[in-house]
């Protein structure tokens, strides 16, 4: 299915429950308005079906560097979208997340530790040790 549209428009021309995966890496940084965008994430992906996030992690400094970024978010940045919060329309679950950062930050094990310990690394550690950037996959829970 090939379709042009501009993701900002909504609602965007694709029937509901359209798809079992969608992937978006990179690009919700850039989109104005991130609550309307997950409303639509949750309406074009079937009962099951799984969202992947991928986005510049707050302290990385191409976060700010970009000038087309909207947006700047954190590993708990998509928590509220998850079902049961009456602010949305979205039925998400997550179903995983991680931070990733560059190799010598690995190789010191602060990944390990912020994958394990997300709120402290990003508290106390995380614009001593920048992340490059994490993900958050979702599943629709409607």
């Amino acid at each position: 299915m090939d379709i042009e549209h501009d993701l900002t428009v909504f609602p965007w021309p694709i029937e509901d429950d359209s798809f079992g995966l969608v992937i978006c890496s990179h690009v919700m940084e850039h989109l104005p308005d991130t609550v309307k965008t997950m409303e639509e994430l949750n309406r074009i992906t079937r009962p099951g079906g799984k969202i992947y996030i991928e986005a510049p992690h707050y302290t990385w400094f191409e976060s700010f560097r970009h000038y087309e970024h909207k947006h700047f978010f954190t590993m708990g940045s998509f928590d509220y979208f998850v079902k049961g919060n009456r602010h949305y329309k979205t039925d998400f679950k997550i179903v995983g997340k991680h931070i990733f950062f560059d190799d010598l930050t690995y190789l010191m094990g602060i990944g390990f530790l912020a994958n394990a310990f997300p709120r402290l690394y990003e508290k106390r550690l995380g614009f001593i040790f920048p992340a490059t950037s994490f993900c958050v996959i979702l599943q629709v829970d409607k």
